[in-house]
């Protein structure tokens, strides 16, 4: 969720100072605030490593396109491995469609982590690297006694406001957030409102849900999924990590947006269609058009 930044996913990115509307589009923007929302939900990337007992789940492998109004932006690919105690996820995108012959975005992602006995998330650590606007960048995130600290960051940020410690605890990565809905959609079929708080490594945002019930799907959904599925809305807002040199951003604006969960066969119950209004870049999409697989 911004499921995008994410299920995201999501989450921001910083946009391309390029005098080409095409190139502020398929920035980092794009690819780290629309998969938080959504990533909610790429060729997929090697299974993540580090939680045994997860890798002995099924893998589900999904990809997803993604468009921003009407023009394709990204190929998103995801494999992740849920349990009832344990998940392991990766993501990647890069852009696709017109704007990839003129833009080259490229993000990978990567988490680990496990659910404590009242299904709260805890994750263990996320990793994420890419390359945009002919610049290469990583980050790395690890958790002390829950709370998420940037372990790696380059290049590094000081243009930015920071982020109270206080406001810290209880916020987890992109990837962790998506595993958290799935595993809680999965569990209690339906949208609990359950406030939620995602850190990017430089961007504090909040996410709340509800839940719309069983709704049909919207038109130019593809029924290979079925016609109805579970429609939870939910709004995004970030909170903390401003530039200081900006002016007041529309990124300050709560962002709304609706996500469809379908029961897939042989995948599971698995996002198919989630749809955020982005103050910038306007109606975003992102839909599964390709049938997942089950691999080992």
């Amino acid at each position: 969720m911004n499921i995008i930044r994410a299920f995201v996913v999501l989450w921001g990115g910083r946009m391309a100072q390029s005098r080409c509307g095409l190139r502020r589009i398929a920035s980092r923007v794009v690819a780290r605030r629309v998969l938080m929302a959504a990533l909610l939900v790429i060729d997929v990337i090697s299974p993540v490593r580090g939680a045994r007992a997860a890798d002995t789940l099924p893998q589900t492998v999904a990809r997803y396109h993604l468009y921003a109004h009407g023009l394709e932006l990204m190929a998103l690919d995801t494999a992740y491995r849920l349990g009832p105690e344990q998940y392991s996820a990766s993501a990647a995108a890069q852009t696709g469609g017109l704007v990839g012959l003129f833009v080259k975005t490229a993000l990978r992602m990567s988490g680990v982590g496990t659910f404590a006995p009242d299904g709260a998330v805890l994750p263990q650590v996320y990793k994420s690297d890419g390359r945009s606007h002919r610049q290469d960048w990583v980050l790395n995130l690890g958790y002390s006694k829950g709370v998420a600290e940037v372990t790696e960051l380059k290049p590094a940020e000081v243009d930015r406001e920071p982020i109270p410690p206080q406001d810290m605890p209880g916020a987890v990565d992109m990837l962790a957030t998506f595993m958290d809905v799935l595993h809680q959609v999965r569990t209690a079929h339906h949208c609990l409102d359950t406030p939620r708080k995602i850190f990017d490594g430089l961007r504090l945002s909040t996410l709340n849900m509800t839940d719309a019930g069983i709704q049909r799907l919207p038109s130019g959904t593809l029924r290979n999924w079925g016609t109805d599925g579970l429609r939870c809305n939910f709004v995004l807002q970030q909170v903390q990590g401003f530039k200081v040199s900006s002016r007041p951003s529309r990124l300050r604006q709560p962002q709304p947006g609706r996500v469809w969960f379908v029961d897939v066969p042989q995948a599971g119950l698995m996002v198919v269609r989630l749809e955020l209004e982005h103050p910038k870049l306007g109606h975003i999409l992102i839909q599964l058009e390709d049938p997942p697989r089950q691999v080992p």
